[in-house]
């Protein structure tokens, strides 16, 4: 037919056009561009329509479902398309629902990733990826296209059909119009809104002129039609020079009966891959100007084990025998104590993680000899390992005593191997840098494995200027992804430089480039350490909890990322117990510790974390008991991990000692501190971590009436102590010590003192040292002051962690015994009721419980 008027075009996009009409319509917008493009002309939008959260910006399309606009999502800072159904097929609601559901469920570089979906005026919505570049069919109608370049796209969008089916999912509707090609080369897959399940799939859908057969018989459809829909797709864009073998396997593809067609998408796809591997060395040539880019390799064109050999020959591992030797006199040099067993672990782990790439690598020559689909990007993602194992082995080299403590640390920032070898893994990775930008953006790669290597390092600054460089780099290119990952080590290396502006801007900047860039991955990356930085270093919980939403609704749509799930669940427990809400923060600790132990293993690097994490929780429930075996568990996973001392040990070991104090087993407490202190001599280094342990020393000795071992541990602690907040906790443990000995003259103008030092402290530190005031006035009899200073800090205490907190007895209780004192039963009976509630359910200390039964004898 001959293009519509504006008119028609109008009437159609206000939905008053009759359904005759309409078919043919809509069937002459799916082969004219031209009209296409007026619809979104026609169809205006005001600067304010919004749809949801989105800001729309102009229609770029309708079909019969549905119009679709450009529309700005403000939350992610990124643009999207939004389709939205047409008011007229309402009751259409439920299959538009479906194609969001379809392509939701697909995790397919070649497929049109969907975000969201939602109602908006009794109207569905989606929001999809908005792809940049024409369709299909305006691609090829754009300028002459040799058969080579119009397979290699039939093919990516081939990979596409292919994961669908292989989801159980067919999409019925699958022709030139629904395919894309991006500017970046991407080509993708849109327009599920026919796709169902293999199951539940009906007929007499879809465009005729690529219907099979059997479909417009009005049969059900399955992967046989859409492979039918493919060949046709396909034979019809090629040119005349297209070769006989590839006209052949499609004319099998074409058959009339289902039966006779390819057994599947992935076979036909395998088929022609087969057939081109001995007509072209196309895949060679372009997997060795990867390896160019890091390696200089250069290509010899001749048979294809000489083509092999080339390929091997491009790359060499960097962890040699005088790179081991190298690191071995550094770390042996440097560790003292730590020496001997880091070395091992470190040789022991390098030599397999060099071993396993070196055999990748052989497996990807041996893919490229052979041009294998996505080998491209299997060599892509080898040389990051290469140089991030590359720049490991160059920290360790230089190493100190700090870095042979963080070997652990270290090694875990190389990025797994065999995610390169996995399909699904290696299509997720960002698209190929275009030609033009490849120099820079290999460059900048290079810097980002510096950048990542210093920061696990612990070297922050060196880190910083690494990362700096590569988005110097990066922003020459017009590639967003490396540009993201730029900013995300930037942005880590300014958190852990205590820059939190400047890494929320970084992290932002990250995830923004990420999204737009199409990097998911990088993008959850970012959101997380938002999280890390802003809302729980930085103290901004509701931001926290908005990036965390962000993150974990993306890892939904990535699955097997078990590592970036584990440290999501690890912030957002943190960001709950800052909040105060125990008990969701319990219940994601645990969610992390189970998915720790079943999808990496109980000798993960992550699994005592998780055990600590869920003792932490425990603990700040006042859940002692329950906390000690998961904290036992911690400290021995990491004894076995990292060997024997170690500072991660030893600050574990600190902290199983505080749960053992707090319920009065002090005896054992002080056994599991020296050990902690032990540890720490043996690692010099750590003044703030010796401090810390010689004061919690101190108080389990203080509980044991040892008061000049105790003494001793707190001189100790002064001199290395460092901050204001280190002064603190020593002058309220001297009060402690003065106060045991009856020396209550000292003890009050100790803690006195400490109260005036703790007036612009946080309310935590305020009240404890409320407290400690209360019990040297209650020892000295003054108990109208006592009453004050209880009264005080349960109020505060009740204003931060509620009124049920299990920390309200304390203060209860010294109040209560300072009003019996002076003779106020009657005001002294609903506090005592009230502690002896909380206590009811609490984990204390045999003396604490025994202070309220004699309070409650004595009433």
């Amino acid at each position: 037919m001959d293009c519509p008027s504006e008119s028609q075009l109008q009437a159609l996009v206000e939905g008053r056009i009759d359904a005759s009409a309409l078919d043919v319509l809509v069937e002459h917008l799916d082969g004219c561009e031209r009209c296409r493009k007026l619809v979104g002309a026609v169809h205006s939008v005001r600067d304010d329509d919004r749809i949801g959260r989105y800001v729309l910006r102009r229609a770029i399309g309708s079909g019969a479902m549905g119009v679709v606009y450009e529309a700005l999502d403000p939350d992610l800072d990124r643009v999207v398309a939004l389709k939205l159904l047409r008011e007229d097929l309402r009751g259409l609601q439920p299959r538009l629902v479906a194609e969001a559901r379809a392509m939701a469920r697909l995790s397919s570089p070649h497929v049109v990733a969907v975000h969201d979906i939602g109602t908006h005026a009794e109207r569905v919505y989606i929001v999809m990826a908005l792809v940049d570049g024409p369709s299909l069919r305006a691609w090829l109608g754009a300028t002459p296209r040799p058969w080579r370049e119009v397979l290699d796209v039939l093919i990516a969008a081939g990979a596409g059909l292919a994961t669908a089916h292989e989801s159980e999912l067919v999409h019925r509707d699958f022709k030139p119009e629904n395919v894309f090609v991006a500017r970046d080369g991407r080509v993708l897959i849109g327009d599920f809104g026919l796709a169902a399940q293999v199951a539940s799939s009906s007929a007499s859908e879809g465009s005729p002129a690529y219907m099979a057969p059997e479909q417009l018989r009005g049969e059900p459809p399955d992967a046989r039609s859409d492979q039918y829909a493919f060949c046709r797709t396909l034979d019809d864009a090629l040119d005349d020079d297209a070769p006989r073998w590839l006209r052949r396997l499609l004319a099998r593809g074409l058959e009339p009966e289902p039966p006779r067609r390819h057994p599947s998408m992935r076979a036909l796809l395998a088929k022609i891959g087969e057939r081109r591997r001995r007509r072209s060395r196309a895949g060679v040539a372009a997997a060795l100007s990867a390896f160019a880019l890091v390696g200089g390799a250069t290509y010899w064109a001749g048979s294809r084990h000489h083509r092999f050999e080339a390929c091997r020959a491009a790359v060499s591992s960097p962890w040699t025998r005088a790179a081991a030797s190298s690191v071995r006199e550094a770390v042996l040099r440097e560790g003292g104590a730590l020496g001997s067993a880091t070395w091992s672990r470190v040789e022991q782990q390098l030599g397999t993680y060099a071993s396993t790439l070196e055999v990748a690598q052989t497996d990807v020559c041996h893919a490229s000899a052979q041009s294998e689909p996505l080998v491209d990007q299997k060599i892509a993602c080898l040389a990051d390992r290469r140089q991030l194992l590359d720049a490991v082995i160059g920290q360790l080299e230089h190493a100190d005593v700090a870095l042979v403590e963080r070997a652990t640390t270290l090694l875990s920032v190389l990025a797994p191997i065999q995610t390169c070898s996995d399909l699904s893994a290696v299509a997720a990775q960002p698209p190929t840098p275009a030609p033009g930008d490849a120099l820079a953006v290999a460059a900048a790669r290079r810097s980002v494995a510096a950048a990542t290597a210093a920061i696990g390092a612990g070297r922050y600054e060196d880190g910083l200027a690494s990362a700096t460089a590569s988005m110097r780099v990066a922003e020459r290119t017009h590639d967003l992804p490396i540009q993201a990952v730029a900013a995300l080590w930037m942005g880590i290396a300014h958190g852990r430089l205590g820059k939190l502006e400047a890494a929320r801007a970084e992290l932002e900047r990250a995830a923004s480039s990420a999204s737009a860039g199409h990097a998911d991955l990088l993008a959850v990356e970012a959101w997380i350490q938002l999280v890390h930085f802003v809302g729980c270093e930085g103290g901004r919980t509701d931001e926290g909890f908005r990036w965390d939403t962000y993150a974990e609704h993306a890892l939904r749509s990535l699955p097997g990322h078990f590592a970036l799930e584990a440290e999501r669940l690890s912030w957002r427990s943190a960001l709950l117990v800052a909040a105060h809400r125990d008990g969701e923060a319990l219940e994601t600790s645990r969610r992390q510790l189970a998915l720790v132990e079943t999808t990496l293993g109980t000798k993960d690097r992550l699994y005592a974390g998780a055990l600590d994490g869920i003792a932490g929780v425990l603990a700040d429930q006042g859940r002692s008991e329950d906390a000690i075996p998961l904290q036992e568990r911690a400290c021995a996973s990491l004894e076995a991990s990292l060997g024997s001392p170690h500072p991660q040990l030893a600050l574990c070991l600190n902290n199983l000692g505080a749960l053992q104090s707090n319920l009065g087993q002090h005896a054992l407490a002080v056994s599991t501190k020296r050990r902690a202190l032990d540890l720490f001599t043996q690692l010099p280094g750590h003044p703030a971590q010796m401090a810390m342990t010689h004061r919690n020393l101190a108080r389990s000795l203080i509980e044991l009436d040892q008061l000049d071992d105790a003494t001793r541990q707190l001189d100790e602690a002064a001199h290395l102590a460092h901050g204001d907040a280190d002064q603190h906790a020593v002058l309220l443990l001297r009060g402690e010590v003065a106060r045991r000995a009856g020396k209550l003259t000292e003890a009050l103008r100790l803690h006195r003192q400490l109260v005036a030092a703790v007036e612009h402290a946080p309310p935590k530190k305020q009240i404890e040292a409320w407290l400690a005031l209360g019990e040297t006035t209650l020892a000295a009899r003054r108990y109208p002051e006592t009453t004050a200073l209880a009264t005080r800090a349960t109020a505060e205490t009740a204003r931060i962690y509620g009124a049920n907190s299990y920390r309200l007895i304390e203060s209860l209780r010294l109040e209560v015994e300072a009003l019996l004192a002076l003779g106020q039963r009657a005001a002294a009976a609903p506090l005592l009721i009230r502690a002896t509630m909380l206590a009811a359910t609490a984990q204390l200390a045999p003396n604490a419980r025994q202070r309220l039964d004699a309070l409650a004898a004595w009433k």
